[in-house]
Formats: C-alpha cells, sequence, structure tokens
C-alpha cells in the first residue's frame, strides 16, 4: 500500500504522459497476476486450497437440503394451482 501512495506522488509530481501511466497499469496487471499466481500455487503445495472443499464434504448438509425441498414443494404446488387455473379459464 506504502508503494503504491509512493508511486502515486511520483507520477502526480512528474507530470507524466497518459501513455506512460496505461504502460505502468498494464505491468502492474501484470505482476498481481504473477504474484497471485505464485501464492496460488505456494497453497496447493500445502494443501491448503483443497481445505475449503474439504470442509464442505465434512459438514452436514441435510438441513440446507430439506429446506431446497420444501421450497421446491412450495414451487410445485403453485405450479398445479396455476395450471388449473389456466385450464379452467382456456376450457
Amino acid at each position: 500500500m506504502i508503494v503504491f501512495i509512493i508511486l502515486a506522488g511520483v507520477i502526480y509530481g512528474l507530470g507524466l504522459t497518459h501513455e506512460f501511466l496505461d504502460g505502468l497499469k498494464s505491468i502492474a496487471l501484470i505482476m498481481a497476476s504473477v504474484y497471485n499466481m505464485l501464492v496460488l500455487v505456494s497453497l496447493m503445495g500445502y494443501g491448503l486450497s483443497n481445505m475449503p472443499i474439504y470442509l464442505w464434504k465434512r459438514e452436514d448438509n441435510k438441513e440446507s437440503l430439506y429446506a431446497e425441498l420444501e421450497i421446491a414443494d412450495q414451487v410445485r404446488q403453485e405450479y398445479r394451482s396455476s395450471m388449473t387455473d389456466f385450464y379452467m379459464i382456456v376450457s
């Protein structure tokens, strides 16, 4: 963060051109992508990228499944009642 503030001050102080700033932005994006990839590779080496998947599989999902089934049942009942209304109006 401090590097960014210093860099912004230098750019503002020197009055650098638009083309230079575009090149600087692209370099910053490339450096951020490289940094993120290095972090991801290091986490994969320790198995930390699989941690959320492990925790999700370990958790009991019955409650969320039952809640979704209740919602699906309500949707089915609404659908059947709307189809009944439709056939009564059309007939």
